[in-house]
């Protein structure tokens, strides 16, 4: 099991943004909890999430990695006219970013020549949503 602790940042939200800006984050008692385990089959992987945001969904590994392509085309859209619309348009169910942050971790394995089969994964957030504690950065960092 994996815990990441939500943040609170104190002063200097935009410093990634307006570098050399600094800032000063701390972490609080909020957390996203995340375990893997196999599930015997080849390409599926089940989803279970609780807390606030709750889903229970499979997906297989080809529907992820076809995904991970098309929002790869509409970033380099996104680079070259600077129309980040066409980048939102793919990112816009609640549980795109967990399927991206899947499929990310699964090209990286397939480009490292690992075999992955299919697996659990089971979620609990106790980081409320839109809540200014970076609830997507935590959820997204508990699945990679």
């Amino acid at each position: 099991m994996i815990i990441v602790p939500a943040k609170n940042i104190l002063f200097g939200e935009h410093s990634v943004v307006y570098p050399p800006n600094s800032a000063v984050i701390a972490t609080n008692s909020l957390s996203c909890k995340a375990d893997v385990s196999s599930n015997n089959t080849s390409s599926l992987i089940n989803v279970n999430i609780a807390g606030e945001f709750r889903l229970n969904t499979r997906y297989e590994h080809a529907h992820l990695l076809g995904y991970l392509d098309e929002v790869r085309k509409a970033h380099l859209i996104f680079q070259s006219t600077g129309d980040y619309k066409t980048l939102r348009d793919k990112i816009i169910n609640n549980d795109d970013l967990l399927k991206l942050a899947i499929a990310v971790v699964l090209d990286r394995l397939n480009n490292l020549q690992l075999t992955i089969h299919g697996f659990n994964l089971y979620l609990l957030s106790q980081v409320p949503l839109q809540s200014g504690f970076g609830s997507s950065a935590v959820f997204s960092s508990a699945v990679i």
